[in-house]
């Protein structure tokens, strides 16, 4: 019998059907709509912090802005209160005009794992910030295209349980500013296939007072081309330290390595260019240079085998052999330093 109450009863339940409805659909978007990265800012100090599994974030100055933009597009968003200091458009978190005012310190940190950080090119446009990268999540590789700046005193600080690769051409440099690489030297080595820092026909350098640190650890996965070195400078490659105080390079071969090698390079420091006209150089502007380097600690393999150096500590120019057996020509390599500076 459908009398007004019962009436009235179905259109009540009908109603909240459609409210439960709503909110089922509401919840299913914010789902797929993932806030793949947060963001706070305290005073001076702005934080990015990736916090879904797998994320890549890419970095440009635009000059009188920054750009952040989350990989996977407009599935992921940043998260945080935005201001005239800081927008977010989907993917993309701009720091503003304002920002740049308002900030001096830029953090990028991973509560999730698998999550890496690119600096892609900038062109002739700056960073005038202090930039602070910390991956410890076993995270994916720091990488750096094209070219990135930092004027005056503003410094980066590269801390990652992975490892930092510039491709080549392209360009890291600071002013007076420090400019700090870590990669992979936490108590476990991580396993990826390749040197903890490589500077692959691409320069990282200080051109001021600056002081510049490079420490890093082989990985500890298959080896491939330029293996599992800990810092390889390679193919023309220049890592150039600032006018005043101490350049430090600090590199160990992946420390698991047996057996007798082929091709295989686990070298503390490697450094090695194409020919003898396009070496690869650690050297500075003026400031001592000390390059330390740790091979890989095997007992079964000759310092070198078949075709190539194996694991020695520090290699400058490397021999390369014709068809494994016979010594052929010798790939540059110079460890040196400008003006007064010593090396050791």
């Amino acid at each position: 019998m459908n009398s007004f109450y019962s009436i009235f009863t179905k259109k009540q339940i009908m109603k909240k059907s459609k409210l439960l409805c709503v909110l089922f659909l509401f919840l299913l978007c914010g789902i797929h709509e993932a806030r793949a990265g947060d963001f706070t800012a305290s005073g001076s100090t702005l934080t990015l912090d990736l916090n879904v599994a797998n994320q890549l974030v890419s970095v440009v100055s635009n000059g009188t802005s920054y750009t952040f933009t989350l990989s996977g597009g407009a599935t992921n968003t940043w998260s945080g209160t935005t201001s005239s200091s800081v927008s977010v458009s989907g993917a993309d978190l701009t720091v503003t005009t304002t920002g740049l005012s308002t900030f001096n310190t830029i953090n990028i940190t991973d509560s999730q794992t698998g999550n890496g950080v690119t600096f892609n090119t900038s062109g002739a446009n700056a960073y005038t910030d202090n930039f602070n990268i910390t991956l410890d999540n076993t995270p994916g590789g720091v990488l750096f295209n094209g070219s990135s700046k930092f004027t005056g005193s503003s410094a980066i600080n590269v801390t990652t349980s992975m490892y930092v690769y510039f491709t080549t051409s392209s360009s890291l440099k600071t002013e007076n500013g420090n400019l700090t690489l870590d990669a992979n030297t936490q108590a476990s080595p991580n396993n990826f296939s390749f040197s903890g820092i490589t500077v692959d026909a691409s320069t990282v350098e200080i051109t001021g007072s600056g002081v510049l640190t490079m420490s890093a650890r082989g990985g500890t996965g298959t080896y491939t081309s330029f293996n599992n070195n800990g810092i390889a400078v390679v193919k023309g490659g220049i890592v150039k330290g600032g006018t005043t105080g101490t350049t430090s390079i600090t590199g160990r071969g992946y420390t698991g390595l047996a057996g007798t090698f082929s091709n295989i390079f686990a070298c503390g420091v490697m450094v090695a260019g194409v020919n003898t006209a396009t070496p690869s150089t650690i050297t500075s502007n003026g400031s001592n240079v000390v390059v330390t380097g740790y091979g890989a600690n095997s007992t079964a393999a000759p310092p070198i085998a078949n075709s190539a150096i194996g694991h020695v500590g520090v290699s400058v120019g490397t021999p390369m052999y014709n068809s494994g057996t016979s010594l052929n020509i010798v790939v540059s390599g110079l460890i040196t330093s400008g003006g007064s500076g010593t090396v050791t």
